[in-house]
């Protein structure tokens, strides 16, 4: 059940390539509200996904116009576990979020490779209030890597090769009625480097 609740949340390809590491790009085998799961229960989750996307396109319509196509090498994957502790519970999770991307332009016989990765690392803390109420603590670590060439012209000494680190918490609430849960949490930007 807790599955269907959880899943990650998608990107079309523009964004994607403009993702800059905020933990939506990145998926995840829980609930956002880490209070969402319940503290007496032991839970494994995991779920990997890929998928190919191409895609044709022009660059420098009406001058020096060329034909490009891409494609995209997608690869989610999360796996995360969660044990109780008699009225609390302690989860860690790991997810990654990859795409290579790969063009070909044609006034050019090279090909272009572009890497985007992002991983993320997720620590949960749990405690029930009352048998009703119950709040949570994350604390998660995300560390991105670029690799690109951003033009047909550039050589590979002249990629851009982008590692960087962004840290944050989340807070939550749950409360559960019979048949409804109502929960509030929040997420405040992650600070880190480049």
């Amino acid at each position: 059940w807790l599955m269907l609740l959880s899943g990650p949340i998608y990107a079309d390809i523009a964004e994607e390539r403009l993702a800059g590491g905020s933990s939506i790009f990145v998926p995840t085998a829980f609930p956002l509200n880490p209070a969402a799961n319940p503290t007496d229960q032991t839970i494994v989750a995991a779920q990997q996904i890929k998928r190919d996307d191409h895609m044709n396109f022009v660059v420098n319509p009406g001058g020096n116009e060329a034909a490009v196509e891409e494609k995209i090498a997608k690869k989610d994957l999360a796996i995360g576990g969660q044990y109780p502790l008699g009225g609390a519970a302690f989860g860690l999770q790991y997810s990654e979020f990859r795409r290579n991307v790969t063009a070909k332009n044609e006034n050019n016989s090279r090909e272009n490779h572009e890497l985007f990765v992002n991983r993320d690392y997720r620590m949960n803390f749990g405690i029930d209030f009352t048998p009703e109420l119950r709040g949570a603590f994350t604390f998660h670590y995300t560390a991105m890597q670029s690799d690109l060439a951003g033009s047909f012209s550039i050589g590979e000494t002249d990629r851009t090769r982008y590692h960087g680190s962004l840290s944050g918490y989340g807070i939550g609430l749950y409360y559960q009625l019979k048949a409804l849960g109502i929960g509030a949490f929040t997420h405040p930007p992650m600070r880190g480097k480049a």
